[in-house]
């Protein structure tokens, strides 16, 4: 009898350990991922109007709004925190393309506190006197390297594009990290501020990086059937004459390089390697003939900053 009496004392007492236990992990998750003045209630907020999830990561990351536009997964959360900072200070909108693409384009706000480092593949784009300059008095305040010039400029001459980098920069304070980049599976919007208790500002950066989405593959259909052309007889003699420019980098060709078997584009082996396949958004061919070039009618090497970087100044 007293030994029935002792278990039960001490499964009452687990149980009421679980009831416990229960409630304080209940209200933790609460305080952290519930109502509207806790920590990450905008990124909760933003969950339910874009019938997604909201993904814990543990106690100590922030969580991660996941939903889709159109075909596209979209990520919304904190950016990890520098090595200098306590806690995260910037908002991450990334949209994963449904296809991948051969576009790299980075754009940043000349006061933005971070160092401009344009991608592998970009050269910088001159914005002096393109369009968009007329829009800020001729004194454009981004920096703008891609590796398609001709795309970038018609995605930055689109007017809806300038209205929504007008937007984001009422989003971002004055002299903070604004940045726009592209590379061949996402789209990146990311603002120097913590959006995770301001709905408003978070719901209005990730509609103005879903309509930057929008445009960049408007621009990338225009441009689909650019490029793709097939050299023959005397055209394709005379081309060969002249040192080919790597459609990846940018650079003059003065060797041994790679042309794709489908549209002849020519690559730089390296160039071709790193884009795993033709850098021509319409051709995406990933077969490759290589073109042996002899000694005699070799050019000078390309300097080391550009077959590191890809981006020649």
């Amino acid at each position: 009898m007293c030994e029935a009496f002792t278990i039960a004392l001490v499964l009452l007492g687990l149980f009421l350990l679980f009831k416990v236990v229960k409630t304080i992990l209940t209200l933790i998750w609460r305080m952290l991922f519930g109502g509207g003045t806790n920590l990450y209630s905008a990124l909760m907020t933003l969950a339910r109007k874009r019938q997604g999830r909201c993904e814990s990561r543990g106690i100590s990351d922030p969580p991660i709004v996941t939903f889709h536009h159109g075909q596209a997964l979209v990520r919304v959360g904190l950016a990890p925190a520098l090595a200098n900072e306590r806690r995260p200070s910037r908002t991450r909108v990334v949209v994963r393309f449904a296809d991948p693409q051969t576009t790299r384009l980075e754009l940043i706000h000349k006061d933005s506190k971070q160092p401009f480092n344009p991608p592998r593949g970009t050269r910088r784009v001159d914005l002096a006197n393109h369009p968009i300059a007329e829009r800020y008095n001729f004194d454009p305040p981004w920096i703008l390297a891609a590796n398609d010039p001709e795309l970038a400029n018609l995605f930055l001459t689109d007017l809806q594009v300038q209205q929504a980098l007008d937007r984001l920069l009422s989003v971002v304070p004055s002299g903070h990290h604004l940045l726009v980049t592209v590379n061949p599976e996402r789209l990146m919007v990311q603002v120097g501020r913590p959006l995770n208790q301001n709905f408003k500002a978070l719901d209005l950066t990730t509609t103005l990086a879903l309509l930057l989405y929008d445009r960049l593959l408007e621009a990338i259909q225009q441009t689909q059937g650019r490029g793709v052309k097939v050299l023959e007889g005397d055209a394709a003699e005379t081309s060969n004459r002249e040192p080919p420019i790597c459609q990846f980098c940018g650079e003059p060709i003065q060797g041994d390089h790679v042309r794709c078997q489908q549209c002849h584009t020519p690559h730089h082996a390296d160039c071709w390697d790193t884009n795993n396949g033709c850098s021509i958004f319409s051709c995406k061919c990933r077969q490759m003939v290589v073109v042996k070039v002899p000694s005699s009618q070799r050019g000078s090497k390309r300097s080391e900053f550009a077959s590191d970087r890809g981006f020649a100044e």
